[in-house]
């Protein structure tokens, strides 16, 4: 999902770590990346969303899933 040029992943059943490691795995390809970062929507939701602003995030984030499963 896009929102303000913003590319939106929603997981769910996870928490803040599954979030922060692909959110560096994201920066670590591509550092000149605008804004990265996972928040949740609500305290008491175990879901997650990565908020990614780059032309390419979608990109980004597949090959960053690629990465970590190496």
């Amino acid at each position: 999902m896009i929102e303000f040029n913003t590319y939106k992943v929603f997981i769910s059943n996870e928490s803040y770590t599954i979030g922060y490691l692909i959110s560096k795995y994201i920066y670590l390809l591509d550092s000149t990346i605008e804004y990265v970062a996972p928040r949740k929507d609500h305290p008491s939701k175990n879901d997650i969303i990565i908020d990614i602003k780059h032309s390419n995030a979608k990109d980004i984030f597949l090959k960053s899933i690629k990465k970590i499963k190496e």
